[in-house]
């Protein structure tokens, strides 16, 4: 029973996933042609961008 409580879980949570993204990019109307602030503010000295794996490591540093 519990096994299939947590299937249940899961695909709830992969259907929210996906719902919730969808509805997201709705709201917001997503536009891939947009600049990211990093790429637009770009001066060279305090806006830089910054390679996505070193982005990865702090965001799990304490």
């Amino acid at each position: 029973m519990l096994t299939l409580l947590a299937i249940g879980f899961l695909a709830w949570l992969v259907f929210g996933y996906f719902a919730y993204g969808r509805w997201i990019a709705k709201q917001f109307r997503r536009d891939d042609s947009r600049t990211t602030p990093a790429n637009e503010l770009n001066d060279g000295e305090d806006f830089v961008l910054t390679q996505p794996f070193y982005l990865f490591g702090q965001h799990f540093r304490r």
